[in-house]
């Protein structure tokens, strides 16, 4: 008698699972036919940032952010993203004096492609001098740099990678706000052992200095490249010498690390002349 009941009991309940598909047996982690199990979604990275490093007061000069891979090439994404990040570092207190972009070189090249990042640095009110744009390296010759000029136009830095004619042009137009001019990474490779590379380096930073603008050199992989870019008068370095790439909460870290190493420096008192 107890066996037929539990056959009974077997018998209804596959009976009901008939008629409900989606129904499994109690105990069981039956499936229905043609389902998958649901896995949990993860969240797409976010943008990646390299702090980089002022060589005369080791203080955070800027921070360059990059895209993740679903991001690539879209730069009004990574704008957005950057802005609000910038915002959450002000509402912590933690000091990032400008952020860079670099464009992808449609967007460098057409104004109208440019444009609509204006709206969103105004739409999130952030003041245009803490925002600057930059090129990719590209020596070719007759590059249009209108994108990048409407951007410096609006008030933002503009970053060169080379004093080239279309460079030059930028320089020269008095409404356009030139940031700074990059040392490639190419030109840094032992630039302190190899003279041909540090002469390269010596000429660049003449030319920066012979119009007024501050350099930034990037790639720096080594404490020897390091020091000889500070001693020769470069402003400002970025590359594994001085900073990994990291995201938000690691770049979050670094500013409060630095910060505090700056505060106690100027605490310590200086010898007596």
């Amino acid at each position: 008698m107890r066996l037929l009941q539990i056959i009974r009991t077997l018998l209804g309940r596959l009976t009901a699972r008939d008629r409900n598909p989606d129904q499994s047996l109690p105990g069981t982690n039956m499936q229905p036919a043609g389902t998958t199990p649901a896995t949990p979604t993860r969240p797409a990275p976010g943008p990646q940032y390299r702090p980089q490093i002022c060589c005369h007061t080791g203080q955070v000069a800027s921070v360059q952010i990059f895209a993740p891979d679903h991001l690539a090439g879209d730069a009004d994404a990574l704008l957005r993203l950057g802005l609000r990040q910038l915002q959450r570092w002000d509402d912590a207190g933690l000091r990032v004096p400008c952020l860079s972009i670099q464009l992808p070189s449609d967007m460098v090249r057409s104004e109208a492609m440019a444009l609509p990042l204006i709206w969103e640095i105004d739409r999130q009110e952030i003041e245009t001098h803490r925002l600057i744009f930059t090129a990719p390296d590209d020596r070719r010759h007759g590059r249009n740099l209108a994108g990048l000029g409407l951007l410096g136009r609006h008030g933002c830095g503009v970053e060169l990678c080379c004093l080239d004619h279309d460079g030059l042009a930028l320089l020269e137009d008095q409404q356009i706000r030139i940031a700074r001019l990059r040392i490639p990474s190419g030109a840094l490779r032992d630039c302190h052992l190899d003279p041909g590379r540090g002469q390269v380096v010596l000429s660049l930073l003449a030319l920066a200095e012979h119009h007024d603008l501050p350099t930034i050199a990037d790639g720096v992989l080594s404490r020897d490249e390091h020091g000889f870019l500070a001693q020769l008068g470069c402003s400002v370095v970025q590359g594994d010498a001085v900073a990994p790439m990291l995201d938000a909460d690691g770049a979050s870290n670094f500013l409060r690390e630095n910060a505090r190493i700056q505060s106690r420096q100027l605490l310590q008192p200086r010898p007596a002349a």
